[in-house]
């Protein structure tokens, strides 16, 4: 459920700032790629592997994300953290 309540920041960001949520989106994509960079890195050199069941992985071999691991931290991960600086610090400004 918290991954859920999660993505309330992101629905409130669209609602209150229509024009900033582009920019949101495009940064949000940005800082997609460098996760992703870090998650093979770390495959890589055994930092953590990922055992278990999953709903779908993607890869093969030792080089397999789970689709929750794609969707919650890399994609919307940077979309929750902007958004709550959208709303809650730049809103002091």
């Amino acid at each position: 459920w918290w991954g859920v309540f999660s993505l309330l920041p992101i629905f409130a960001a669209r609602l209150f700032y229509p024009r900033a949520f582009l920019k949101l989106l495009a940064a949000g994509f940005l800082l997609t790629i460098p996760g992703f960079l870090f998650e093979l890195a770390s495959f890589k050199v055994g930092y953590w592997s990922f055992y278990g069941q999953y709903l779908l992985t993607f890869g093969s071999g030792p080089l397999t994300l789970p689709l929750e691991e794609i969707m919650f931290w890399l994609l919307l991960a940077p979309l929750v953290i902007l958004s709550n600086f959208l709303l809650f610090v730049r809103k002091r400004e």
